[in-house]
């Protein structure tokens, strides 16, 4: 019974040994929606909402128009999108977009970029190459 137990306890430690394809992106943000205040050319601006361990905090940000693809239909003020629902996405902080507000102030807003949520296992990589290598 113990040669059955030990084997197992092997078997099992063989499999776990196995590292998964993907990893969490480590670049990903916390934001989890936002809610869009005006559509520009390329760009979008938007309040996205922070989720802290605190709660909660609103920040004015700008979206590029070419990940607005993501969600289907046309974009309209007011509208909220919701990050990582429905597809496997997440926002990260892309730099920042200086403008000029039509009564002369210069703003400076951070670019926020729809990014995958998972990123290829670089220790999964080195496995396969391991296991294809132990193969021939």
């Amino acid at each position: 019974m113990k040669k059955l137990m030990f084997t197992s306890v092997l078997i099992c430690a063989a499999c776990s040994l196995r590292p998964s394809e993907t990893i969490p992106n480590p670049d990903c943000s916390n934001i989890t929606r936002f809610e869009i205040i005006q559509v520009g050319k390329n760009l979008t601006l938007a309040e996205a909402l922070f989720v802290t361990t605190g709660g909660w905090r609103k920040l004015d940000v700008f979206l590029y128009n070419e990940d607005l693809k993501l969600w289907s239909g046309n974009r309209y003020d007011g509208e909220i999108l919701r990050v990582g629902l429905t597809e496997p996405v997440c926002a990260i902080i892309d730099g920042t977009h200086t403008y000029t507000t039509v009564l002369g102030a210069n703003k400076t807003l951070q670019k926020v970029k729809i990014v995958n949520s998972a990123i290829p296992n670089p220790r999964y990589e080195t496995w396969k190459a391991e296991q294809e290598q132990e193969g021939k």
